[in-house]
């Protein structure tokens, strides 16, 4: 099982939320918090309430909800194209990478973990 580093573009954060435990937890129960209510009912208030800080330490990470959904993003797209780009090396043929590459995107591979190793910014390869 290979670990790969995930950096997010430092553009999207006021303060890198990977180094500190509050940081941490605002992207782990933000991620949960956003597939639980949604993103038109889900506010830094709630996610503050379950991430058992306060609304200001949030906007110190992230300015707005849309900043943090784009780092979420990012974050996925980086994963997916690391684990097509190190599955795709596996196989010999072209079309077969090509293959597996739409399989992936069309979410018929691995998914990536409900809630990734935030602590050591990295995703396990499947």
């Amino acid at each position: 099982m290979a670990h790969y580093q995930l950096i997010p573009d430092p553009t999207l954060h006021l303060r890198d939320p990977g180094t500190s435990v509050v940081g941490e937890r605002i992207l782990s129960e933000g991620l949960a918090l956003m597939n639980e209510l949604g993103l038109e009912v889900f506010t830094f208030k709630k996610l503050a309430e379950r991430a058992e800080c306060t609304e200001a330490t949030i906007y110190k990470y992230f300015p707005n909800k849309q900043r943090l959904l784009q780092y979420y993003f990012q974050l996925y797209w980086m994963w997916l194209d690391t684990h097509c780009q190190q599955e795709g090396r596996l196989l010999p043929d072209a079309w077969e990478r090509l293959q597996g590459t739409f399989v992936y995107c069309a979410g018929s591979g691995p998914r990536m973990p409900w809630r990734p190793n935030w602590t050591r910014w990295t995703c396990v390869r499947w």
